[in-house]
């Protein structure tokens, strides 16, 4: 199994987004070094994996020099994109036209979020990862959008730690509710 946890803001940003991407990047990895797999029937139990070693990389935006010592055996990978805040990043969301909201171009996160996925989608579908695990809600949804129209296999796991909307989450199959009030909040929304 290959699992690929992705940021398009780690390495530049400091937030809650990429820490969670870091820390669970590496806690993957010391799991899948241990040889432990969850069961789907029994999600208490730990088991060995079935088909091979769980692979885990981390795809980020920057290098990540601090992690070498925690992390060894995870793959981490730097992608170019575009950086919100930076002089093109604004140049280009400034120049767009009103009516590209509707596709992220007049916000530089989103912005930042498409041109991460431009680079990291081809080595999703290339090297065929089974897993992409996010918080940032636009990588999860273009991971979701691919893979209903063919151009990938891998499944999306969103983990929702932000506002995205009930209407929103319900796109995906698997949503990781990392505060217990979210998980509450989607469920009453969902009624």
């Amino acid at each position: 199994m290959k699992i690929a946890v992705a940021s398009s803001g780690l390495g530049h940003v400091a937030r809650g987004i990429e820490t969670w991407a870091r820390d669970t990047a590496v806690a993957l990895s010391q799991f899948s070094i241990e040889g432990g797999v969850f069961r789907e029937d029994d999600p208490g139990h730990v088991s060995q994996p079935a088909d091979g070693p769980v692979k885990v990389t981390l795809f980020c935006a920057a290098p990540l020099p601090c992690l070498a010592s925690e992390a060894q055996h995870l793959d981490v990978r730097v992608l170019p994109c575009l950086k919100r805040g930076d002089w093109l990043t604004r140049l280009l969301v400034r120049a767009a036209p009103g009516f590209t909201w509707r596709w992220g171009w007049k916000s530089e996160y989103d912005m930042e979020q498409r041109s991460f996925w431009r680079h990291l989608w081809p080595v999703l579908r290339d090297e065929q990862f089974d897993i992409l695990h996010v918080q940032d809600p636009l990588l999860a949804d273009l991971c979701r959008r691919y893979r209903a129209c063919g151009k990938l296999k891998t499944k999306e796991i969103l983990a929702h730690g932000t506002e995205e909307s009930a209407q929103f989450l319900a796109r995906f199959p698997y949503v990781q509710h990392l505060a217990p009030w979210h998980l509450e909040e989607t469920i009453k929304a969902l009624r």
